[in-house]
Formats: structure tokens, sequence, C-alpha cells
């Protein structure tokens, strides 16, 4: 019981930290130091998997998408849809792998689109798919900022009402 209650503390401090950070900045991500799909490829040749399509078909990517999702919420982070897609900000290995969830963000269709692709319907480059999100979330009032989060959390213990802890997440 004891280890349960500090587990919970962890998760509430960690989503406590997420909301700070994603309120004020960058949607608290930090610019993606691989600067290349090249990167990330070679990254996932080292795994073990031919291609990112290899990957993503994986039962790897099919737990950490489901852990990613029990963390997040299914609320895109951009528009406050429903998400269907996680968004890499970056290949780190420990994000490839699952040891970390801190560079998935969860988006719709449309947003995740927008953001992987530019106007032409170029594939855009990570620094690219990277300053786009930026971009987005700064266009965001502080208001929809808030909102998208709180909606993000409130499957996870939060009143959608008044932000306070709640038994059941109504």
């Amino acid at each position: 019981k004891h280890e349960r209650k500090k587990a919970s503390k962890a998760r509430q401090l960690l989503r406590r930290k997420l909301i700070n950070l994603e309120l004020n900045g960058n949607g608290g991500v930090p610019p993606p130091k691989e600067q290349t799909y090249g990167h990330r490829n070679k990254r996932l040749k080292a795994m073990g998997y031919e291609s990112y399509t290899d990957y993503l078909a994986s039962d790897l990517w099919k737990g950490i998408r489901q852990r990613a999702f029990a963390l997040y919420g299914d609320t895109c982070r951009l528009c406050a849809q429903r998400a269907l897609h996680l968004h890499h900000l970056g290949y780190s290995r420990k994000v490839l792998e699952g040891l970390s969830l801190s560079q998935l963000v969860p988006l719709c269709e449309k947003c995740h689109r927008e953001i992987e692709f530019d106007e032409t319907g170029r594939k855009r480059t990570l620094v690219q798919t990277h300053t786009a999100y930026v971009r987005r979330w700064k266009n965001l009032s502080n208001d929809k900022r808030a909102a998208v989060l709180k909606n993000s959390i409130c499957r996870y213990g939060y009143c959608k009402k008044c932000g306070n802890k709640s038994r059941n997440g109504s």
C-alpha cells in the first residue's frame, strides 16, 4: 500500500511538472538533438527494425502507444479534438525503446498532418516539424492551452469542471 501511495504521488508530481512546462514555453519539449530521420533509422536498425513502418507495427510500439495515451490522454494537444496519433518530437533511443515518453505528443489526424507536412504536401524535416509544433503551440491562447491540458488529464483522476482530484475522474 505504501509503494502504491508513493507511485501515485510521483505521478501527480509528474503531471504538475508537465502542465507547468507546457503552459510556459514550447509545449514542454526541447528541440530534437538528432536533426534528421537518418539518425532515427540508424537507431531503429540497431534495435532490429528494418524500417520505421516495421517499428510502428511492432508490439513494442503498441505498448509504448498504450502507455503514452494512458499518461497523456487522447486529447489533441493543439486543438482538443480526439487524438488518434502520437507525434514523435524526437527519436532518442530512450523514446524509441519506450523508456521515456517525454517526446511523444497526442495529436488528432488534422493537426498531425499539418505538423508533418508543409502546405505543398511535402514531408517536413525533424527540425521543421518541431518548429511547426512549437509555432502552433505558441499561437494557442493561455486559456486554450490550459483547456487542452486539463482535458488531457481529466481521465486520470481530475475533475473536468474544477480541476480538483476526484475518485472517478468525473
